[in-house]
Parts: C-alpha cells; structure tokens; sequence
C-alpha cells in the first residue's frame, strides 16, 4: 500500500470514530446514562469492529488504527463542549474531563488490542492454497 492511501485510510477511519461519536451525541437524549447505553451498546463495538477490520486490511503497525478510530473523539467532546457542535449528552462540567480522559485512553487500548487481533488473524490464517496471505 502506498503513503497516500494509507494516509487516506487513516482520514477515513478518523472521520468514522468522529461519526459515530456525534451520531452517539445524536440520538440520545440529555441524559448522561442513556448516552453512555448508547456509546457502549452499539458506538464502541462499532468502532472495535472497524479497528479490528482497518488492521486485518493493513496490518503493517495495526496500532495506527485503533489510535486513528478514536483520536477524533477526544477533540470533538473537549474542543466541540465549548460551541453547538458538540453532543449535548457528553458536554458537562470541567471536573469530569479526567475522567473522560481516562475512559477515552482505555477505550483507545481496546480499539489498539482490536485492531492488533485483525493484523494478527490477517498474519497467521492461512489461505485456500495453505500458505500466509503476507509472507
């Protein structure tokens, strides 16, 4: 794969974890707890799958990919809490930012492990012939 087109998959990743994160903001309501539901129901294992995809498709540095799915999130919920932009679910008071630090650092561990496992199993299955599909 070229640097062009891993740099453009790197966008396109990024602008899927900035998507899914604002579509989080979006369909729930105010309320914290059903904005956390949402995230972890259905955005989060979302975002692992497309991890875990991005490394099975390149699996050259697999951590890239779980950094790139969720590097946008951070900026969106503490840059975007200070306009309209951001998901009202998530925009509260400054003494929850550690917090939300912290879970967005775990949350990048888990994107990293997912997209580590789909360079892994892209490495060592073996193809219809029997031989690895990179070596």
């Amino acid at each position: 794969m070229s640097a062009i087109h891993a740099v453009t998959r790197t966008f396109v990743v990024a602008a899927i974890g900035a998507g899914v994160w604002i579509a989080v903001g979006l369909v729930a309501s105010d309320s914290r707890p059903e904005g956390v539901y949402v995230f972890l129901n259905v955005a989060l294992p979302l975002l692992l799958a497309v991890a875990a995809w991005s490394g099975w498709r390149d699996p050259r540095r697999p951590w890239r990919w779980g950094v790139a799915v969720m590097a946008p999130i951070p900026l969106i919920h503490f840059v975007g809490s200070m306009g309209p932009i951001a998901p009202r679910v998530f925009v509260e008071s400054a003494s929850r930012y550690p917090a939300d630090a912290v879970s967005f650092a775990l949350f990048t561990v888990a994107c990293i492990v997912a997209s580590s496992a789909g360079a892994w199993l892209r490495t060592t299955a073996p193809s219809a012939s029997g031989a690895s599909r990179l070596g």
